[in-house]
């Protein structure tokens, strides 16, 4: 499942390995951004009409102080740093919890379990990889070993052919 969520991609697993070196931060520490940028565009469908949404705000703003204790201001400072997408993958976020739904789901806030330490936001798919892997750059690893016997180009050749045969 881990591996298919990093789309079997040894980049993004290659990534995932550092993205767990990084220290945390406390949920205290991250500043909120200036008024003056706080709907700064990025490169996301609908992200500058989503963000003025009020309802959207306050439910967004609700959920993360309930989860992380942190608001929607301090979320919106973790979108700047990471130009509004995954600090794994760099995609956007494109899921949609509810298929109907105008805005494609939030970027996943992303923290360490026990000490509630927020790492950074991830996608949906980033974040599952994550967790299936249970948060171990040794497996990621081992994961990455994988991948590159199972895609060498001469191993695939060989392997096609037995299949051939068979």
């Amino acid at each position: 499942m881990g591996i298919g969520c990093f789309t079997e991609n040894a980049t993004s697993l290659l990534s995932a390995i550092e993205y767990l070196k990084r220290p945390g931060m406390s949920p205290k520490g991250i500043q909120p951004i200036p008024s003056e940028r706080l709907f700064a565009r990025f490169e996301i469908p609908n992200w500058e009409r989503q963000s003025r949404d009020k309802k959207f705000r306050a439910n967004k703003n609700q959920g993360l102080k309930r989860n992380y204790d942190i608001n929607i201001d301090q979320y919106e400072r973790l979108m700047e740093e990471g130009n509004g997408v995954c600090w794994i993958c760099s995609r956007p976020e494109t899921q949609k919890r509810i298929r109907k739904a105008m805005y494609p789901d939030s970027l996943h806030v992303d923290h360490h379990h026990s000490s509630g330490v927020i790492r950074g936001l991830l996608c949906g798919s980033c974040n599952t990889g994550l967790r299936a892997f249970e948060d171990d750059p040794e497996h990621l690893r081992m994961a990455l070993t994988y991948l590159e016997h199972w895609n060498n180009p001469t191993y695939c050749q060989r392997a096609k052919s037995c299949m051939k045969r068979l």
